[in-house]
C-alpha cells in the first residue's frame, strides 16, 4: 500500500477549494443564463384583462398583489399606481368611507389620480405604464410617455371600439390590458 507523501497532501489542500471556486464561479456564470423573471410576476408585463373587464369611473380601486399595484379609472382614464408610499415605500390602502388612499406608517393620504392630500409624503404616487393589445399582440393604445392616465375611447380611434369584438377561429377576443411593472413614471413633487 502506498503512502501519501506531503506533495500529494499540499495538492489535495490547494486543489480541492480550487475546483470548489471553479464550480461556484460556474454556477454563477450559468444563473445570469436563465430567465429573471418570471412572465406575469412583477418587472414584467403582466396581462389584466380584456377592457370589458376595467373598472368604470365610479368603481373602487382594484388591488392587484401579483403586479403590486391598484387599478383605477377616474375621470382622466385609467391608471395602475405602484402600491408603495412615496414617503417611505410602506404598502398602503383603499380608504373607502375617506375616498382616499391612506398609508398606515405615517398617515400620508392621496386622491384617485395618486396626488398627495396631506403629507408627510412630498412627491405623488408613481405609476406603471398601461398597454393595449389586440389578439396578434400589437400595442393599439398605450400610456402617453409622461404618464399619464390611458383614456380608453381613445382606443376606439386607433382602429378598435372599445366595446366590440373581434372574431378569433369563432372565438369573441376583446382587445388586452396590460401593466408593465418593469418601468414606472416617478410621482411628481409637491412643493411646500
Amino acid at each position: 500500500m502506498a503512502t501519501l507523501g506531503r506533495r500529494h497532501i499540499l495538492q489535495w489542500l490547494w486543489g480541492v477549494p480550487f475546483i470548489a471556486v471553479i464550480l461556484q464561479i460556474s454556477g454563477i456564470l450559468f444563473s445570469y443564463g436563465l430567465p429573471r423573471k418570471k412572465t406575469g410576476t412583477f418587472g414584467t408585463v403582466i396581462d389584466i384583462g380584456s377592457l370589458a373587464e376595467m373598472p368604470t369611473p365610479v368603481d373602487i380601486p382594484l388591488h392587484h398583489s401579483r403586479g403590486r399595484f391598484w387599478l383605477l379609472n377616474n375621470e382622466n382614464g385609467l391608471v395602475a399606481i405602484a402600491n408603495t408610499c412615496s414617503h417611505l415605500d410602506c404598502l398602503f390602502n383603499w380608504n373607502q368611507e375617506a375616498g382616499c388612499f391612506i398609508c398606515p406608517c405615517h398617515g400620508s393620504q392621496f386622491d384617485r389620480q395618486g396626488k398627495v392630500l396631506s403629507g408627510p409624503a412630498s412627491r405623488n404616487l408613481d405609476r406603471f405604464p398601461l398597454l393595449v393589445v389586440d389578439a396578434d399582440g400589437q400595442v393599439i393604445g398605450q400610456t402617453s410617455p409622461e404618464g399619464k392616465p390611458l383614456l380608453l375611447p381613445s382606443v376606439a380611434l386607433r382602429g378598435i371600439p372599445a366595446d366590440s369584438t373581434e372574431s378569433l377561429a369563432g372565438v369573441q377576443v376583446l382587445p388586452r390590458v396590460q401593466v408593465d411593472t418593469s418601468r414606472r413614471f416617478s410621482g411628481t413633487t409637491i412643493l411646500s
